[in-house]
């Protein structure tokens, strides 16, 4: 072991020989300051120690609960990233690609479909912003933010600096932290003045998306952080903080409850109050292992959409520069031919496009205009990819918020506009009969008419919220009118 300061004048702690830290300045953090709660291993201390290779950069280790994976070598000022997998991963007979651009091979990938994967594990707006703050890091580092922020994101493999120092998760001493009622409603209230995502100094929102969101693990009724070889089973989501988007959670709770009436496979949903509602929305990358160990939540590989395309969460939305601004629209994002073009990887074809097709026609219904890329996921498999349960499923339209749809239906990104020649572009994106889809939409449309007045109306709502989503059932009364008499029309016909 060497001792080297950094630029910032402390002492950094690195195996190998003598290397030039210079070139790692954003990579180490280097004050040493254990937490009560080492084992999470997630702020400053994480950084000191740090293994390097024999080009003097330092690599970062991508592991599952119980091995390591891959090394990822990073060299921060001159952007180049690169992950090679182990030999030993390679060869397992259960092992699997991180994602279908990150095949299972020999060799290195290359810098930016590593770097955009890792991206595109990353929270979004203010929690990305307090976490690059807090441990003073660049939002474009990839590599240090996963370090800091992925220790148990989406999927199975979280990021560590040195698992011969630390060991893989499984290794470690098991943590709880007890989250009481009365704890959550405080911080929900004050989280203008206290960062939602820390807790005792320690990061719980693992996860990509913008609106607050915490990672626990219910045990009973009750709700716990933990860490160390424990993994959380639920995700907690309270309402969305400001007045724009209010009754989120009844919104959402709703939107997805339709969607399992209807018989869409989606993630499962309860309302908690503390008063203050929240949803609590069990996680379909987390399973127990009743077999083995009843007590213990295991990590099912999951990515989303971009991460399959292997693209930067930039090209989330099809028109990635808006709708806007007085020039014309360019869909330059991701839009349902691309999505459809991930085919090739799907282990059963007519499934995976079916899952997409009927996801499409329900968000279209509900009016969400918020279904991009990465509300849509995938298992990763050996052989292949297969969709995940629908989530964030919610009618978007109730609020003063952006019309269009995040992809074009056809050539049309309102659903007002879609007409009989959409449902023939897009039969033809998916790799379907024209006549299969517009059976696909009759049978949904008349489906959501009939169920949604009906869920409007459940006590598990509030008065005030079951307003709102008799708004909300009025509406999808209207689209699906709209849709009913567009799929009875002959294309060519204006």
């Amino acid at each position: 072991m060497h001792e080297f300061i950094v630029p910032a004048r402390r002492h950094v702690k690195v195996q190998s020989g003598v290397h030039d830290c210079f070139s790692w300045p954003l990579l180490c953090i280097p004050r040493r300051c254990r937490l009560k709660h080492e084992f999470f291993l997630a702020v400053e201390d994480v950084m000191d120690i740090a293994k390097l290779l024999a080009r003097g950069r330092p690599s970062i280790c991508a592991t599952t609960a119980n091995q390591l994976i891959a090394d990822i070598e990073y060299s921060p000022l001159e952007e180049e990233c690169n992950l090679s997998y182990s030999r030993v991963w390679r060869t397992w007979d259960y092992s699997y690609p991180l994602s279908p651009h990150l095949p299972l091979k020999e060799g290195q990938a290359p810098y930016r479909v590593i770097r955009d994967h890792l991206l595109n594990l990353l929270p979004e707006g203010e929690a990305r912003g307090q976490a690059a703050r807090r441990y003073q890091l660049s939002h474009a580092n990839a590599c240090a933010m996963a370090v800091y922020l992925c220790r148990e994101p989406a999927g199975a493999v979280g990021f560590d600096l040195d698992v011969e120092e630390l060991g893989v998760p499984d290794d470690r001493p098991p943590v709880v932290r007890e989250l009481s009622t009365s704890e959550l409603s405080k911080r929900i209230r004050h989280r203008g003045t206290i960062p939602f995502a820390f807790w005792d100094d320690v990061f719980y929102q693992s996860l990509a998306g913008v609106q607050d969101k915490l990672q626990v693990r219910l045990e009973g009724d009750d709700l716990q952080f933990v860490g160390g070889c424990l993994n959380s089973s639920h995700i907690l989501k309270p309402e969305p903080h400001g007045q724009s988007t209010r009754r989120m959670v009844a919104n959402e709770h709703f939107c997805i409850s339709l969607a399992r009436t209807v018989g869409l496979p989606v993630a499962n949903v309860e309302i908690r109050r503390v008063p203050e509602p929240v949803l609590l929305v069990e996680r379909f990358d987390r399973a127990r292992n009743i077999v083995r160990h009843p007590e213990m939540v295991e990590r099912v590989h999951t990515l989303d959409a971009c991460q399959a395309l292997g693209e930067h969460p930039f090209f989330k939305y099809e028109c990635p520069e808006g709708h806007g601004g007085g020039y014309r629209e360019r869909r330059t994002g991701i839009g349902f031919r691309e999505m459809f073009e991930l085919d090739r990887h799907f282990m059963v074809s007519l499934e995976g496009r079916m899952a997409i097709v009927r996801w499409a026609l329900f968000n279209m219904l509900i009016g969400n205009s918020d279904a991009h890329a990465k509300n849509f996921s995938f298992f990763q498999h050996r052989l292949g990819i297969m969709p995940a349960p629908a989530y964030d499923l919610v009618c978007t339209r109730v609020y003063d918020m952006g019309s269009e749809m995040a992809m074009a239906f056809g050539n049309a990104f309102l659903v007002e506009d879609v007409v009989a020649d959409d449902l023939t572009i897009f039969a033809e994106e998916a790799g379907i009969a024209r006549d299969t889809l517009v059976e696909e939409l009759k049978a949904l449309a008349t489906a959501v008419r009939a169920h949604a007045p009906i869920l409007a109306k459940s006590d598990v709502y509030t008065q005030q919220e079951r307003t709102l989503l008799r708004k909300i059932a009025t509406s999808i009364e209207g689209r699906a009118v709209h849709l009913l008499k567009v799929a009875s029309e002959s294309p060519g016909k204006e």
